[in-house]
């Protein structure tokens, strides 16, 4: 006799918990607005969070240069 087992061959993946990172927006001594992000030295997630903060300091370095010099860093 045959055993039917139905069961989902690619069941949900849980997602990655967001960075515990802080965002402001402030203004800066020549009054342009700049966001600073900020993360918890204690935090479990410090080195999740150190990562995301990099990466989008090295996107919004990457953005300026192309409006620069119209190439990528």
């Amino acid at each position: 006799m045959v055993k039917i087992v139905v069961a989902e061959l690619n069941p949900p993946k849980a997602k990655a918990a967001k960075p515990a990172v802080r965002t402001a927006r402030v203004r800066a001594p020549d009054g342009h607005l700049t966001t600073v992000r900020s993360i918890q030295a204690d935090s479990e997630s410090f080195g999740q969070d150190f990562q995301h903060v990099f990466a989008r300091n090295v996107e919004r370095v990457r953005r300026e240069n192309r409006k620069v010099a119209g190439a990528r860093s």
